[in-house]
């Protein structure tokens, strides 16, 4: 890849006009632009409605509770979608119900199952608690770093 002159060396010229960021995320998706100006328009309507908690000393704490919120909205990031039932006994066991309560409601036909696949579909679920578990406590963490190293600097 040559170095065009005006042109950053992260970013490429394209034969249409466009630039493209290169990086694991590189932009070519065809909606991106469209995209970009709407985020742009609605970030400039939630600063002219809330200008207030924007410009305070917390700015930072803000924009990222917008941008968790923005996530929020939006479906999970492509590949697999969350499984309804491991969804259900994430809830049941936040609320303290104990395991055997939650495979009846939890796993199709648990009842009518063998002993031997009644185990496996128990580990099956077990195993997605656990892993649903964990992306949490990472995201938890990632957040709490980010928060300290702000408060810090």
């Amino acid at each position: 890849m040559e170095h065009n002159q005006g042109v950053s060396r992260l970013e490429v010229q394209p034969p249409d006009g466009q630039r493209f960021k290169l990086g694991a995320r590189t932009a070519t998706h065809p909606e991106w632009e469209a995209i970009r100006r709407q985020v742009e328009g609605f970030a400039k309507r939630l600063y002219r409605h809330f200008p207030r908690p924007f410009t305070d000393p917390h700015a930072t704490a803000t924009k990222e509770k917008v941008i968790h919120w923005i996530r929020a909205a939006l479906p999970p990031h492509p590949g697999r979608p969350r499984k309804p039932t491991v969804t259900l006994a994430y809830q049941l066991r936040r609320k303290g119900v104990p395991w055997p309560d939650i495979y009846p409601q939890c796993i199709v036909n648990f009842a009518a199952h063998k002993w031997v696949e009644r185990r496996q579909e128990i580990r099956r679920l077990r195993n997605a608690y656990r892993g649903r578990r964990r992306l949490a406590r990472s995201r938890r963490r990632k957040k709490s770093l980010f928060v300290c190293h702000a408060e810090k600097n």
